[in-house]
Formats: C-alpha cells, sequence, structure tokens
C-alpha cells in the first residue's frame, strides 16, 4: 500500500493521502530510488502533504537512496524552484526542524 500512498502524495491528492493513512499504509514505504511519501512530499514544497505525514508518524529523518532527507530537499528545492528560498520552504524547514528533522550534513 506504500506504492498507492506515494502516488497519491505525487499526484498532490490530500483526500486520497487521507484515505490511504486511514486504512493503515505504510508510510515508511519507498519507492525504487529510496524516496518515502515525506521525500516527495518535500520534492513537491507540499506543506499541506508534509504535515500530514508527519502527523501520521512518518520518519523525518529516513534519507533517501543518494543519503537525502526531508530537511535537505526542502530546503534545496525551496531553492532550486525560485533562487531564493519559498515561505512554504521554510514553513517546511521549520516543522521538519520542530518534530527532529536533520540534515544530512
Amino acid at each position: 500500500m506504500s506504492t498507492e500512498l506515494i502516488h497519491a502524495v505525487k499526484a498532490k491528492d490530500t483526500l486520497a493521502v487521507k484515505r490511504i493513512i486511514a486504512n493503515g499504509a505504510d508510510i515508511q514505504g519507498v519507492d525504487e530510488n529510496g524516496m518515502t511519501a515525506l521525500l516527495h512530499a518535500c520534492d513537491l514544497q507540499s506543506f499541506e502533504l508534509l504535515k500530514l505525514l508527519v502527523d501520521a508518524g512518518a520518519d523525518v529523518n529516513h534519507p533517501n537512496a543518494l543519503g537525502y532527507r526531508p530537511l535537505d530537499i526542502a530546503y534545496w528545492q525551496g531553492e532550486f524552484r525560485m533562487g531564493c528560498y519559498t515561505t512554504e520552504s521554510q514553513r517546511m524547514v521549520s516543522y521538519l526542524s520542530h518534530h527532529g528533522g536533520k540534515s544530512f550534513s
């Protein structure tokens, strides 16, 4: 069921993500690149999905196959998309940090 969760996150389908989590999805499941649903939410710069996943118990320090953690991806994607940290990126970084998120470095 983690594949279904990851697909819903990638589609930014909040209602489906809520339903899948409520039905007992493996929130720590990974795709072929070692990406969890939370890592994808950070990559997509979706604070709403990030909050849903963290509040449901997603590991805020689970690295992808390259060793990058949610905090790293939230920082980088915010900077990459706008040339500077976006408000959404800053909200994500703050929320992850508050919940124990650490950078890979």
